[in-house]
Order: structure tokens, then sequence, then C-alpha cells
């Protein structure tokens, strides 16, 4: 319960709208990356590191961050999976002020 349906969720595809009506123009909008508590935008086979058995990011931040420091392999997953996630953003056509991370 309580775990995100994936970056492009409902919330998103809605800010997404909102953020192309041009109704304020210079509204920042913001990219965040998440890397735990969601679903990956590459299979889970790409990111084996940072999923669990059904292929959503782990919860364990302070996990996730040891393993990060730790392998340069799972740094090459995050890797993919953030150009992924910069990728999708790109997609839409808009502008980010800033990007935040989870």
């Amino acid at each position: 319960a309580g775990r995100r349906a994936g970056v492009w969720g409902a919330a998103a595809a809605a800010g997404v709208g909102f953020g192309r009506g041009g109704r304020w123009p210079r509204l920042g909008v913001v990219l965040d990356l998440w890397l735990v508590d969601g679903r990956p935008l590459l299979p889970a086979g790409q990111v084996p590191a940072l999923v669990d058995q059904n292929g959503l990011f782990l919860t364990n931040m302070a996990l996730v961050g040891l393993r990060i420091a730790l392998s340069a392999e799972v740094r090459r997953q995050v890797c993919a999976e953030v150009e992924a996630q910069f990728a999708s953003f790109a997609a839409t056509g808009l502008r980010f002020d800033h990007v935040n991370a989870h």
C-alpha cells in the first residue's frame, strides 16, 4: 500500500497536461527522479539491484544508497534508469525548472 503506480501515473499525466496548458507560462516544472518506492521505467531485468521480486523499486533508501556506494554495476543501473526518466520527461516537450530525487 502507498507504493507509487509508476513515474508516469495519473498524477504525473495530469501534471503534464497542466504544464502544457499555457495558462502560466513561467510556471516551473519539476522533474522528480525516482529510485525507491515506485516502479522503474526500465524493465526490472535491466535494474535488478534496484527492484524487489515484484519489479518495484526497493523501499529501503539506506540499502539502496549502500548498494550504489559499493557497486559499479548498481551505479550503471542507476544511470540507465535516470537516463530513461530524463528521456521520458523530454518526450513531454516540457522544460523543467529543476530536478528532485527520491
